[in-house]
């Protein structure tokens, strides 16, 4: 059997995935479920010799507090840095990093 790289892998999981209509709605918005995603993808990753890591490098909370028509607010802005590293599990030095910064604010408990 040939052994493929890590982007051929990646490549192949592309090619058998060929969409994912929305199956989740909240707040008036649809979406697709991670369930989805991951019902789909996971065994081809467990297939090809797949991992995905998942690491987060940073968290900050930062107390917002501003007026509006209505009064004062205060809300949380969480900024968070990740990076994700999908691996070849038969070449583990084979590897893809890819860094993703994400912000969200909201009241203190969602913040």
């Amino acid at each position: 059997m040939i052994e493929l790289s890590l982007f051929k892998k990646l490549l192949h999981i592309q090619e058998q995935v060929k969409g994912l209509g929305k199956d989740a709605k909240s707040f008036g918005y649809k979406y697709v479920s991670g369930d989805k995603v991951l019902d789909k993808i996971k065994p081809l990753m467990n297939e090809l010799g797949l991992i995905l890591k998942q690491e987060i490098l940073s968290v900050e909370n930062t107390r917002m507090d501003y007026k509006t028509k209505s009064g004062e607010k205060t809300e949380i802005l969480t900024s968070c840095s990740m990076k994700f590293t999908w691996v070849n599990a038969n070449n583990p030095e084979e590897r893809d990093e890819n860094l993703f910064h994400a912000n969200g604010m909201n009241d203190f408990e969602k913040g």
